[in-house]
This record gives structure tokens, sequence and C-alpha cells, in this order.
């Protein structure tokens, strides 16, 4: 579909050690925590990048496998199957039947219809039940990370709830996190416009502890801030619509 990350960008958004960076540590917790609360279970984690969601999912025990368009120069090591250069319709008919929930994490922003998008999986996977996806939020926030990586949209609760909803979903649960992430973002773009598009790793390991206790009071937030309150990413579970 065009949209999967060409290999320089995988190189800016993927750097050795990213999954140590406060975002990554924070969202991967965040996510486990509300798989682990709906219960989802034989997992294909679509657009999985280098695998760092579906390695952290992997290893806290759910049964996930990944699928990617691209090819990143490195991966993580996940202990799971991950499916490059792949299409997640092209995957092998037995793989597609055992699939339950479907997570999209920070990719339906890149896919220009996304309905038809989510349509299409409906259609791919029979036994389909659970989607789980998050996306980044508020167009107020919108920088130039967002025009280089090629996102589309930035997401509110109300427009998450019409995409999954024309797309044959219920919302069952959702919310904004990285709340504290919103007003510097907001400043930055007040002061300055943009931002830099190179993600950089941790190194050091000072500088991992930092993250490390930054990512704690992130994931902190979701049990002490209303999940209203505005934040930098949604965070959706769906499950779906049941036909007669």
């Amino acid at each position: 579909m065009g949209t999967e990350f060409n290999k320089q960008q995988f190189l800016q958004a993927y750097p050795a050690g990213i999954e140590d960076t406060y975002w990554n540590r924070a969202r991967n917790r965040i996510i486990l925590n509300i798989a682990r609360r709906y219960k989802l279970n034989n997992i294909l984690d679509v657009g999985c990048g280098r695998g760092i969601v579906t390695s952290y999912l992997h290893k806290s025990g759910l049964s996930v496998i990944g699928v990617d368009m691209g090819s990143p120069s490195s991966s993580a090591k996940t202990g799971c199957a991950i499916y490059y250069n792949t299409e997640a319709g092209d995957l092998p008919d037995d793989i597609r039947k055992q699939v339950q929930a479907i997570t999209l994490f920070d990719v339906i922003e890149h896919i220009e219809h996304p309905r038809e998008f989510l349509k299409r999986l409906t259609e791919q996977f029979p036994n389909l039940e659970y989607l789980m996806i998050t996306v980044p939020a508020r167009r107020e926030l919108w920088t130039n990370f967002d025009n280089y990586y090629g996102h589309f949209r930035r997401y509110t609760l109300q427009s998450v709830k019409k995409e999954v909803e024309d797309s044959g979903f219920n919302i069952i649960f959702s919310r904004y996190f990285f709340h504290i992430l919103y007003p510097l973002i907001r400043m930055n773009n007040i002061f300055f416009k943009n931002r830099d598009i190179d993600i950089k790793a941790p190194e050091g390991l000072f500088s991992r502890m930092i993250h490390k206790a930054s990512a704690s009071l992130f994931y902190s937030e979701i049990f002490l801030v209303p999940g209203r309150v505005r934040g930098s990413s949604i965070v959706a579970v769906c499950k779906k619509t049941k036909t007669t």
C-alpha cells in the first residue's frame, strides 16, 4: 500500500537501543496493562516495525506474532515470528485463521484510507474479535515530524470512535495517554515550530536510568489522570461488531 517506512526512515525511527527510551518503555507497559485487562491473545501485531512491542508482549506471556511491509536493517530479538516484506492479508491461511486480535500500534495514521484498510482486515481474518490501536493525538500537536514520517492525521477520542465504528467495530475502551507531553509539545510548536526527526536512543547507564524513571512517571499517568484529559497519544480497544 506504499505506507511502509523506507530503509532511511527505519534507521532514523528505530536506532539500536530505541526500546530503552522512556516513550517505548512507557508505551509497552501501558499496552500490556490494557491487553491483559481485556484478555487479548492470539495476537497479530500489524506494522510491527523492528518488533519492539511484539517482543515485549511475547516476553510477557502473550501469544503474538508480527508482520510488517517494510524491511528494517535489524530487528529486535523477539523470540516470536515476525514476517517482513509482507502484507497482513498475504499470511498463510492457517496463520490468519488463528488470529483473534489485531494490534496496530501507531499504524493507521500512516494510511490514507484507514476505514477501507480496517474493513479488509475483518475479511482477511475470519476469527478476528478484537482490535487494539494506538495513534498520535491532537491536530494542534502536528509538527514536521508528522510530515516526515508520513502521517495523514492526528486523532481525537471522537475521531477514533468514528473511524472504528465506520469499519465494523465498537469501541469498548479508549483514553489519551502521555499527558505531560501534551503541553510540552504545544509549547515547542509555539516557540520553535519544528522538532528533531532523528529519534535518539539513550546512551550510557545514567541516560538509561533517567529514561527508565521517566517511563515509570508516564506509566503512572494512566492511574492518576482521567483518560479524557488531553495527551499526545490515544489507545483504544475495539470489538468486532456482530453480524446477523
